[in-house]
């Protein structure tokens, strides 16, 4: 399905029908140009960031068969400055940041079992 809007009802919800694949890409690359124009930070690791945003087109782009696009947005993504991490453990240290993290979600054991607060679904009582 394709939601644009809130749905507000069961009787919306019930409407939902599937919607042409064709669309829903067209939605998410209209979504990324977006959030593009909306990035003020360039290489923010642990946020939203306008290299996280063109990493996403990239690989959206590759699922899309689009091989020009995914390779142009890929090396836009590699002229932020992102490349390798020197040291491979580096990738897997809650701590560790490397210039390779272009989107970063770090895990300890004081955090990894309270992550999906922030993500599971709320429920107003």
């Amino acid at each position: 399905p394709l939601i644009t809007s809130t749905i507000v009802s069961v009787e919306q919800a019930a409407q939902v029908r599937r919607a042409p694949a064709a669309d829903v890409l067209a939605q998410i690359n209209a979504d990324l140009d977006a959030a593009e124009g909306l990035m003020s930070g360039t290489t923010q690791t642990t946020r939203a960031s306008l290299g996280a945003v063109r990493a996403l087109r990239a690989r959206v782009r590759l699922g899309q068969g689009d091989w020009a696009g995914a390779e142009a947005a890929a090396t836009s993504v590699e002229a932020m400055g992102y490349s390798l991490a020197p040291v491979y453990g580096d990738l897997f240290s809650p701590t560790a940041t490397t210039d390779e993290d272009i989107f970063r979600v770090a895990f300890d054991t004081q955090t990894f079992n309270n992550f999906s607060f922030y993500y599971r679904v709320r429920r107003e009582v």
